[in-house]
């Protein structure tokens, strides 16, 4: 069999691979993402990408009412 500093050994190494194992379960649901999360925060950033699409169109009429006010000026 095993003497008693072998059996020590093994021992230790068990509860390395014991924390280790308890290590890397508690850092997996941190990974995991849910789909309800990944939704909420696609929506969130289709929602910004609306608002600046709509502020720059906003901008870009405003310049070019401006610009059409302008060339009625000069005519």
């Amino acid at each position: 069999m095993y003497s008693s500093e072998e059996r020590l050994e093994l021992a230790d190494e068990v509860l390395k691979l014991k924390e280790r194992v308890h290590n890397l379960k508690s850092k997996k649901p941190k990974l995991e993402k849910t789909s309800e999360e990944i939704d909420q925060k696609t929506n969130i950033a289709k929602q910004k990408y609306e608002d600046k699409k709509n502020e720059l169109l906003i901008r870009c009429s405003r310049e070019r009412f401006v610009e059409d006010l302008v060339e009625m000026a000069l005519l």
